[in-house]
């Protein structure tokens, strides 16, 4: 008789972290939402779609063709025309995923609605890259950085001028999921799921608390903004998966859509993948996937648990008394008392095996919600 105790507390959690990603209203004020597979068409729901000008299918980050956009960074762009649940009001979030191309220069403008100030036509909101030449402020290094802006409802004056700038630097050639909102009350920008800055600290003298954003009939484009021909400030490089809300997004549901794409690619790579890239984001982030390190078990504590490959001395970090289980010769298994609601909290599952027999292969984990896998 061959005893083997499994801690599944890390994969347990990581898998109950994926799946409470459903759980999450991501919908709610979305305005617009371009994917990108294969088109510019809006999936919102809101019919915001997009013209091609240009721009090119290309592979997207997980490597699938034709569902991202190429942007030359000379004329390439798709246009949305104006629909007033585009020009949001106290609070927006701009998302998009990008890759900016070693070659790029210039401002480039990632998502904008609006024009350029020397041509008349105000720019109203955008996100953008800066380029690798830009002239620093007394407050941040504002080179080759994100930057979120808008423009107040007073109209064009520098003192309606709203932004903050990243403190990380884009890197060429390497996709980034950057988010910029504004709260009503102060900008915030993340990148790839974690907040990067917070404030506004490009115009340290000007406070956007309060402030709406200006009422205006433009077109929204994507990969440049709107103005004359030497201000359009083309995007070099490839985007996808744009969102636009007309809230501000909490730090759980930025995180929800960026690792939501992560979490299925960690299970289309397979199981041994999926095992060891979960457990080691648990390792990385166990509040992510509901272990506290302050609740009588450090962290410390669940890492040599695991490689120890028992649970003696931990049994603190339980909620739940042991379960028996059986396994049938098809080695399928069903622990209905182990059901959960991500609604109502996190729950650490561990379980004890015993196996006959010299060789016991792969034990694949599945949880189920309410049948669904």
């Amino acid at each position: 008789m061959i005893k083997y105790t499994v801690m599944s507390v890390l994969v347990g959690m990581f898998l109950l972290f994926c799946s409470g990603l459903a759980q999450a209203d991501l919908s709610d004020g979305l305005v617009a939402y371009y994917p990108f597979n294969g088109n510019a068409n809006d999936e919102s729901g809101n019919g915001n779609h997009g013209v091609i000008n240009g721009p090119t299918q290309t592979i997207d980050r997980h490597g699938n063709n034709n569902s991202a956009y190429f942007f030359d960074g000379r004329d390439d762009y798709i246009t949305i025309a104006h629909n007033k649940m585009l020009n949001v009001d106290n609070q927006f979030s701009i998302c998009a995923w990008m890759q900016v191309n070693s070659n790029s220069n210039g401002y480039s403008s990632i998502i904008s609605k609006g024009g350029d100030d020397s041509s008349g036509e105000p720019h109203v909101y955008f996100l953008r890259i800066r380029p690798s030449s830009s002239v620093s402020s007394p407050i941040v290094d504002t080179e080759k950085r994100f930057q979120v802006f808008f423009l107040g409802q007073g109209g064009v004056s520098d003192d309606n001028e709203f932004s903050l700038i990243s403190n990380e630097q884009w890197y060429e050639n390497e996709w980034s999921f950057v988010v910029g909102l504004f709260n009503g009350t102060t900008f915030k920008i993340y990148i790839n799921g974690s907040l990067d800055s917070e404030g506004n600290f490009h115009y340290p003298d000007r406070n956007p608390a309060g402030h709406r954003v200006y009422s205006n009939s433009y077109d929204l484009e994507i990969g440049r903004r709107f103005g004359d021909e030497q201000s359009k400030h083309h995007f070099n490089g490839s985007l996808d998966e744009i969102r636009i809300y007309n809230r501000a997004l909490s730090q759980s549901e930025i995180l929800q859509i960026y690792e939501g794409k992560v979490c299925e690619d960690r299970y289309d790579e397979g199981y041994d993948d999926g095992y060891e890239t979960g457990k080691q984001y648990c390792i990385d982030y166990p509040e992510a996937c509901g272990i506290s390190v302050s609740g009588g078990c450090s962290q410390a504590d669940l890492n040599a648990e695991y490689q120890n490959g028992y649970n003696a001395g931990c049994s603190a970090c339980s909620n739940g008394s042991p379960t028996p289980a059986t396994l049938s010769p098809g080695l399928d298994m069903h622990i209905p008392v182990l059901q959960y609601d991500t609604l109502l909290g996190t729950m650490n599952l561990w379980a004890d095996f015993e196996f006959e027999g010299e060789s016991n292969g792969d034990l694949i984990w599945k949880l189920s919600d309410f049948g669904q896998e």
